[in-house]
Formats: C-alpha cells, structure tokens, sequence
C-alpha cells in the first residue's frame, strides 16, 4: 500500500530534518525550574513606619517571600501553559519559560498580558528593556503595576561562561536610585548584587516579588535571595544575606571548632569539625553566588571535598548549623 508522497513533501521533510539538526546542534538553554520542585527566597521592601521600622536588617526594611512550584502546578491563559509559584500570604504568580530562546515571562492575570524578564540569548553590545507595567501609554498605572526601575533599556555590561552557565552582567541602572542599584554601590560590592541574567537561574532583581495589585507593591523590584531546585540550593546571591536576610553579618574568620585546609588548594579540601561541635553542612560559593559543592559535616570527623571539576579562582566556602554561620574564602589552583 506504497504511495508515492507529494509533491514537494521530500522537500518540506528535509527542510525539518535539517531545522531539527539546527536546533540539536544549538541546544537549549538550562531552565530556571527543577524536575519535582522549585523554590525562590525573593527580598521584598517593605516601607518603614516610625511605630514599625525593623533595625538590623542588612538591605533595610522589607520581607523575604519563598515562592514554590512543582510541573503539576499550571495554569492556562490565552491557550498558553504557566507554572504557577505559590507564595505564603501572596496570590500565585504566573511564569513560563522558553528554553531555545532563553526568554522567561510573567502573566499578569489582571492586565490579561504577559511581560518579558529575561532573556539569555542578549549579547555585548545589546540593551533590554525593562517592562512597563501599565494599561495602556500615558496612563498613570497608580499603585498597581509601578516600580521606578520601570521603562529603562539598560545595555548589556558583559557576558561570561562560568561553570557551564552563560552570564550576562548589565550596566548599573542610571536613572531614579535605588536601595539595590545606582546611588549605593556599597550593597553591590558587599552582597554581590548586580543586575544580572545567570542561566539556570534568571534574572537577579525578580521577576517575581510583589508587583502585582493583589498583594500590594513596593517602588523597588525584588532581588533574588535563593534558590532550591528539588531540595538542593543552587544559588545564593550572598552568604551575608542567607536566604532569608540574616540581621547579623556571619563571621569573617576561621573559627577554632571547624577548621578548614589547605589553602590555596587543588583537587581536595579538608573540613574538620571538632567533637564538642553541633554537626553542619558545607556549602563552596563560587563568585557568582551559585553552589558548586556542598556536604553534611559530623562532629569529631575529617570529611574531604572533591573541587578537582572546579574552574581556578576565588571561592566561599559557608558553614552553617543551628547556632552559628561563618564564611572563609578560598583559592582553587
């Protein structure tokens, strides 16, 4: 039962095979989002009253929100599939990706519209703008949709290559300063906050946080914290921060229970922690922030770390158990 195909089907089939050996030769870009679940620890500000100001915090007044998803957890807008994160105390937030172009994006249920918050295929050379949030041009958006970082093209700073994930670093925001940004560089050299793109991860400042009219807004965009993809973290901005904003900065020093050694190193590190210590985990922090190695530390134990797969340059690594955090640098030779 043979027939002979179309006319001109040879030539369509061709063409897909070799879009398809295009595409495999390109690949994709790695998601934001684990196989079971995903979590992000995203910094909110939070306005200051004079009966409500919190002292102490490192990036001032706010609130640290975890926003959760796992792929069972959809929604369908417009005959397109999003994953919904679930916030505590917050509405969901809708976000859907597209691995091949890098592109990842926000629905916004009340404006029935998605907006566009990062995407990795940017280049030297190349700006992206940041969304704007409003009805339609020249309407006053109120409190519903407005952040003052809103409607910049902000041009592309550099990209890199590290441990296997592009990165795409941007020129500071020139525009009204913010807490994060432009005007205090201090929080930038000291908690590694710029505005980035980091594949696998997403863009820094958000996109996710409250800029939305159901759980209220604040004028700066949320920086990204944390985050856990199927229980493991794999990103933090800054171990001074945590996940969830510490108050107090983590020792800068090598304490006497947990010794740490040699360094510079080469293929090994060695992690002692005496008898008398409550057992931790060890988490090696490369420069970008993303977790490049970690291990459950028993008490009275010498336990090694594999770094041999680990690019030369600086590292942190980070201890923390119940009743202590502290932080040491390292060299990988």
């Amino acid at each position: 039962n043979f027939k002979k195909p179309p006319k001109g089907a040879l030539k369509l089939s061709g063409i897909l095979l070799l879009l398809f050996a295009i595409g495999t030769v390109k690949g994709q870009y790695q998601s934001i989002f684990g196989k079971e679940t995903t979590t992000f620890n995203i910094f909110t500000t939070i306005t200051c009253f004079l009966t409500e100001e919190i002292n102490g915090q490192a990036l001032g007044c706010g609130q640290t929100y975890e926003f959760t998803s796992t792929p069972q957890d959809t929604a369908i807008f417009n005959d397109i599939v999003y994953l919904k994160l679930q916030g505590y105390d917050t509405y969901p937030e809708f976000i859907r990706e597209d691995t091949v172009t890098g592109q990842i994006f926000r629905y916004y249920p009340d404006l029935n519209k998605e907006f566009l918050w990062c995407d990795m295929s940017l280049n030297e050379g190349d700006t992206f703008l940041l969304p704007i949030i409003v009805s339609s041009p020249g309407q006053d958006p109120g409190w519903d949709h407005r952040y003052m970082e809103e409607e910049q093209k902000i041009a592309v700073k550099s990209v890199e290559y590290i441990d296997g994930h592009k990165v795409i670093t941007f020129e500071n925001l020139n525009s009204v300063p913010s807490r994060f940004y432009e005007g205090y560089l201090d929080y930038n050299m000291r908690y590694n906050i710029y505005l980035r793109f980091i594949e696998g991860i997403g863009p820094i400042y958000g996109p996710l946080g409250f800029l939305n009219r159901y759980s209220g807004v604040e004028w700066s965009l949320g920086v990204l914290l944390c985050v856990q993809k199927d229980s493991n973290l794999v990103y933090m901005t800054s171990e001074l921060l945590g996940c969830q904003q510490y108050w107090v900065d983590i020792a800068e020093n090598e304490l006497s229970n947990v010794k740490i050694f040699p360094n510079p190193a080469q293929s090994t590190i060695q992690v002692e922690l005496s008898e008398n210590e409550e057992y931790g985990k060890v988490l090696i922090i490369n420069t970008l922030g993303m977790i490049v190695g970690q291990a459950e530390i028993e008490s009275g134990k010498t336990h090694w770390i594999n770094i041999s797969h680990l690019a030369k340059g600086f590292y942190t690594i980070l201890f923390e158990n119940k009743s202590k955090r502290f932080s040491k640098k390292f060299i990988k030779n």
